[in-house]
């Protein structure tokens, strides 16, 4: 830590102290002005570098300026507000290195900014290495262990989540605010200490409204508070009297996010495919359809899309499907290729998690009749491929056992349906 406080850019300050405006606007003006406003940011940060998105190819050259590496930071952390992470990522490849090089205190931000990006991601792990790289850099604060409290616990990490959460608190002479008790409430939360867990969203969230919090985060507070219900029914086993609870905060949830960020936001898509869940838990299956559906029209749109939420969502689908809750089958189809493609763009679409998603695509094509058995079949196949090569140490043998017995049976299917017409030309 000494040595890196040699390194420190006194020199730089003048140009810090301009801070972060671009960044520290709130975007909670509605998807298209919202849109509007980062794209006058991103111009202006392209006529200052002489470069541009999506690439910004050559930016490393401008970013020798340390203005040029401030307005890039700033650029960099609007898009993460407004889930552009693939811009994101482009500038921040930049920007690190850069930041690194000039040393304290650039690294500590650019650090910061790209567990923030990692995290938004599904990149745990790579953000807890960068949030830990910063130990090394800085005294302990506040803000670092929230940090890495948010990180361990997105790696079910619980305890040593709840543990840099507390240490947080101490840092502070112990003196909790509402957004403490969100961090510890869903810590609590995830290690089952549910009564404790309730207590502290419920008071992180009337605290927010007393603090006149923004809507983003009295929308994520009842997307907590919501979850915390959801996650004690399925533990208590009352399932449909905690999904009844849970479902006027995920309503307002989804008001809030949509009328701030709107409909094309994952923060938008969580609460609705909470909602759904919430819905589907009650029995309200045909409520519950549109809100699923949604869920999945954004997930095939947006950036960093990641194959579980994908998997999971479609498994819940089919479930509904086969309880008669879909009155058209077939609509859903594009919606699954067009998800499939957007994995193979982001660098996912080639391991056993996508063949994951391809063998729950092909099984709601079964259901969606006789014709669309060719295409079930060569996503059956593909996905045995996927899944029998995936690198991860990981016994598949037993899902690639069941895949055969679902090829063989699709192959027999169309079999008979080809006699079946012959017969009929005869």
């Amino acid at each position: 830590m000494d040595e890196s406080m040699a390194t420190f850019r006194y020199d730089d300050m003048e140009v810090l102290s301009r801070g972060f405006p671009w960044s520290s606007s709130d975007f909670i003006s509605g998807e298209e002005e919202n849109l509007a406003l980062l794209l006058e940011f991103e111009r202006e940060f392209a006529s200052q570098v002489h470069t541009g998105p999506p690439h910004w190819w050559g930016l490393d050259d401008a970013l020798a300026d340390p203005e040029n590496l401030r307005m890039a930071m700033d650029i960099q952390v609007a898009y993460i507000k407004n889930y552009q992470l693939d811009r994101a990522d482009a500038v921040a490849r930049y920007a690190l290195a850069a930041a690194k090089q000039r040393g304290l205190p650039w690294n500590v931000k650019a650090l910061q900014d790209a567990a923030t990006l990692r995290m938004k991601q599904d990149r745990q792990v790579e953000a807890a290495v960068l949030l830990e790289e910063i130990n090394d850099l800085v005294p302990p604060h506040p803000i670092h262990h929230k940090n890495l409290g948010t990180c361990y616990n997105s790696l079910k990490q619980h305890q040593r989540a709840l543990e840099h959460f507390q240490e947080a608190v101490r840092l502070k002479d112990g003196e909790m605010d509402h957004s403490d008790r969100w961090d510890i409430g869903i810590a609590k939360k995830n290690l089952k200490e549910f009564d404790d867990a309730a207590q502290l969203l419920v008071d992180a969230l009337e605290g927010s409204r007393k603090d006149r919090g923004d809507p983003v985060e009295l929308a994520k507070l009842h997307d907590s508070v919501g979850g915390c219900y959801l996650e004690m029914g399925e533990h208590y086993r009352k399932e449909c009297q905690y999904a009844n609870w849970a479902e006027p905060h995920f309503r307002e949830s989804e008001r809030l996010f949509r009328e701030a960020v709107g409909t094309g936001s994952p923060l938008w898509q969580g609460a609705v495919k909470l909602l759904s869940t919430s819905l589907r838990l009650q029995g309200k299956y045909g409520e519950a359809v549109p809100w699923l559906r949604e869920g999945i029209r954004v997930e095939a749109e947006k950036d960093s899309i990641h194959p579980t939420p994908l998997h999971d969502m479609i498994e819940d689908l089919s479930w509904l499907a086969e309880r008669g809750a879909l009155e058209n089958r077939p609509q859903y189809h594009e919606l699954f290729e067009r998800a499939l493609q957007n994995l193979k763009r982001a660098g996912r679409g080639g391991d056993g998690n996508a063949g994951m998603v391809m063998h729950k695509v092909a099984r709601f094509l079964m259901l969606s009749g006789p014709e669309y058995r060719p295409s079930a079949l060569l996503y059956l196949q593909e996905a045995l491929q996927l899944i029998r090569h995936h690198d991860e140490e990981v016994d598949l043998s037993g899902h690639c056992a069941l895949l055969e017995i679902e090829i063989h049976f699709c192959e027999m299917l169309l079999k008979d349906n080809m006699l079946a017409i012959c017969d009929g030309k005869c």
